[in-house]
């Protein structure tokens, strides 16, 4: 199955054929989507104006696609978010990563907010798409977020909503991106239980300039669909 963020609803390719999906506005985009390989819901945001001030619109609401029925529900999360904001998580959890500071965990099915974790200061999306901003990456289970305003990265588990570590960074995150490090994925990343020791999660004094990079080609437009899909 196959979702495509067009500018008047999106489209489902399921079965060998495309669906329109049915939307209430003349214009809406979904330009910026996120799958699971366990879910048919697909994760994405939501905008509805043709032309934003500035170039940059500001949704508060995101997007489910139900691939099944070609359907969407939005779910309005209260706070702005940009297209860095986006992930799933190992059970298919849409996350989103909002102005506030919070890690919103949703519940695709539903649509409800099922864990609101604060990971970051209040913030805004530069007027600059290539300027540093909050962003996250999902791995085992254990979402990282970095805030390039306190040089932080904090690790959340998806499942629980609970913060369980955080790290601060000797550089400015500008990307990051998770590996495990091994071809089959068998590396495990989350924390362990109380009082247990394991050298894969003793990451002090680790040199975290390897985990981001600047960033690479986009180009230049504030939807930045050719990267999302």
């Amino acid at each position: 199955m196959i979702s495509l963020g067009c500018e008047n609803g999106p489209v489902v390719y399921r079965d060998g054929a495309f669906h329109k999906v049915a939307v209430e506005q003349e214009y809406q985009r979904s330009g910026n989507q996120k799958g699971h390989p366990s879910s048919p819901i697909v994760l994405a945001d939501h905008k509805v104006e043709k032309d934003p001030a500035a170039d940059i619109e500001r949704p508060t609401e995101v997007a489910l696609i139900d691939t099944r029925d070609h359907t969407m529900k939005t779910v309005d999360l209260g706070s702005p978010y940009w297209f860095r904001s986006l992930d799933r998580g190992p059970n298919g959890e849409a996350l989103v990563l909002a102005y506030d500071g919070e890690l919103n965990i949703l519940d695709p099915e539903s649509g409800k907010v099922l864990h609101e974790v604060p990971v970051a200061a209040e913030w805004s999306e530069p007027d600059e798409w290539q300027q540093p901003g909050p962003m996250m990456a999902v791995a085992d289970g254990t979402a990282f977020v970095v805030d390039p305003a306190s040089k932080k990265l904090t690790m959340v588990d998806v499942a629980s909503g609970k913060t369980y570590r955080e790290l601060e960074l000797t550089v400015v995150p500008h990307e990051i991106q998770v590996t495990t490090g091994t071809a089959s994925g068998e590396y495990t990343v989350g924390h362990t239980e109380e009082g247990e020791d394991h050298e894969a999660h003793d990451h002090d004094g680790h040199d975290h300039e390897g985990e981001t990079s600047d960033a690479g080609g986009h180009d230049g437009h504030h939807e930045h669909e050719g990267h999302d899909h």
